[in-house]
């Protein structure tokens, strides 16, 4: 059997891989560059990028996705908000007690098969929301 050397890279050279291909007149597209280009490559990409899309045809790619109207105005909401913004009435402060283990536990039926779903379900949920945190 015989054993081959592992290749590491492959052998340097100035001619871009690219234009080592005997058909590469054919090529129509950019190459791609690997590192940094210096200016007078990025600004021969550029001009190529420029004189190809004067070559491609004008098309809009959102015109399917038409905006709908939407009146925030009649959600009830934000009606709410908008009133309450109005008459200076602070933010309602979140209800944390329902993330608070007590909550769940504190008034549970051992002996009520559904109560107890229940509380393993909100226990589930607490756990997600506190490994989140």
């Amino acid at each position: 059997m015989q054993k081959f050397e592992p290749l590491l890279a492959l052998p340097s050279t100035d001619v871009p891989l690219v234009f080592r291909n005997p058909l590469s007149s054919l090529v129509t597209s950019l190459p791609y560059i690997d590192g940094e280009m210096d200016s007078r490559t990025k600004r021969e990409v550029l001009r190529l990028i420029e004189e190809e899309m004067k070559t491609m045809p004008q098309k809009d790619y959102l015109e399917d996705l038409k905006l709908r109207e939407v009146n925030l105005d009649k959600l009830p909401y934000v009606k709410y908000e908008q009133e309450r913004i109005e008459k200076g009435k602070p933010f309602e402060a979140v209800d944390t007690q329902r993330y608070e283990l007590q909550s769940v536990i504190g008034n549970l039926d051992y002996n009520d098969e559904a109560s107890l779903k229940m509380a393993i379900d909100k226990v589930n949920i607490l756990s997600q929301h506190n490994s989140f945190r």
